[in-house]
């Protein structure tokens, strides 16, 4: 990932000009000089945005294999035009924005009870798995993949070992190698001290879902990507490859995991491997510097994550149809984009690249 403290302060600097963010004073009592100061919130927005370029400058190209949807799985292909059924096999590209935003309808939608699950009727790790709903920015949502508890507590040690009691630093440069190294913490330091204060029943169940992911990780389904494969894809697509414990702690009993943090057990044995893993890790190393994506940073896509849809009177919203909305900047010529699964929403670069 990029983190550039000179484009962050650019696009700061952009986001005033065009009213945005305001000067503010550093004094607490309002009597200091007025600087143009962003808060940590706002500059997580921003950092999300650059996340985003990256992410999808990875999407757009890399050398994908094509993904195969059975015919009997009824999946709706993501088009201009809405979302449209379809009787055949069903073939995406990643490359394709409106395809990855139908491989994330996909997996969602065929876990929890749908197809994919049923593959695997008695699989637990499988079977664990449940969909969250995720709103950001002014209109989009999405489906998230959850792990049901009881969860493994190997996250929770690894921020201690990593950072003691500093957990707010893990901020992963590169997130490809972070979950190698979680990985092998893991297994090498960690594993024997986890799960030390729970039941023998429990225990039992978070060692009965890693097996049974063993058992699949490796299979194709999709075409040529292994289960494996096609999770981390659809994690990199929605969790931008960051781990998470889910914990919050004004809910404690609010607690899930991100479904990456539990593959990021099995990172490790990624090494030498042909996967998609390793092609992002070569990839985040090949790209280190913001001067590789700023050809791509487009003002208005920054924008669109501080707008209110309500209340904006720069950006008006025109819901068309089933997953499409277009967008108007000053009544300027209108832009499509989805709105559903589109979890890197780029609309203003998008629309110059492939004309949606």
């Amino acid at each position: 990932m990029i983190v550039s403290e000179r484009l962050i302060d650019e696009l700061i600097a952009t986001l005033h000009f065009h009213g945005y963010f305001h000067l503010m004073t550093s004094d607490a009592y309002g009597n200091g000089p007025l600087n143009l100061v962003a808060t940590q919130s706002q500059k997580k927005i921003i950092q999300q945005y650059i996340d985003d370029v990256f992410i999808d400058l990875f999407f757009r190209t890399h050398n994908f294999k094509p993904i195969y949807i059975p015919k009997e799985w009824n999946i709706s292909r993501h088009t201009q035009d809405g979302r449209k059924n379809t009787d055949e096999v069903l073939q995406l590209n990643l490359n394709d924005p409106l395809d990855r935003c139908s491989f994330v309808s996909c997996i969602s939608s065929t876990l929890w009870g749908g197809p994919f699950s049923q593959l695997f009727p008695n699989n637990k790790f499988i079977n664990d798995i449940y969909i969250k709903y995720k709103k950001y920015g002014p209109i989009w949502e999405c489906t998230h993949l959850c792990l049901k508890e009881p969860h493994d507590d190997g996250f929770e040690q690894y921020l201690d070992y990593v950072y003691g009691s500093e957990w707010s630093k893990y901020k992963p440069l590169f997130r490809a190698q972070e979950l190698i190294d979680y990985s092998e913490i893991y297994h090498s330091e960690l594993r024997f001290n986890c799960n030390k204060y729970i039941s023998n029943i429990i225990r039992h169940h978070i060692y009965q879902r890693m097996d049974d992911y063993q058992r699949i990780k490796d299979m194709n389904v999709f075409g040529e990507y292994t289960i494996e494969d096609i999770f981390i894809i659809y994690c990199l697509l929605v969790d931008k490859l960051k781990m998470d414990h889910g914990y919050h702690y004004n809910r404690p009993s609010d607690k899930w995991m991100y479904i990456l943090t539990f593959l990021g057990l099995f990172a490790k044995e990624c090494k030498g491997k042909q996967c998609i893993l390793n092609d992002f890790l070569r990839f985040e190393n090949e790209h280190q510097t913001e001067e590789c994506i700023e050809p791509y940073i487009r003002d208005k896509d920054l924008f669109l994550r501080f707008t209110n849809a309500e209340k904006s009177k720069a950006i008006k919203f025109n819901y068309i149809n089933n997953s499409m909305v277009e967008l108007s900047f000053f009544r300027q010529k209108p832009i499509r984009t989805p709105y559903i699964d589109n979890t890197i929403p780029l609309p203003f670069l998008h629309d110059e690249i492939y004309n949606l």
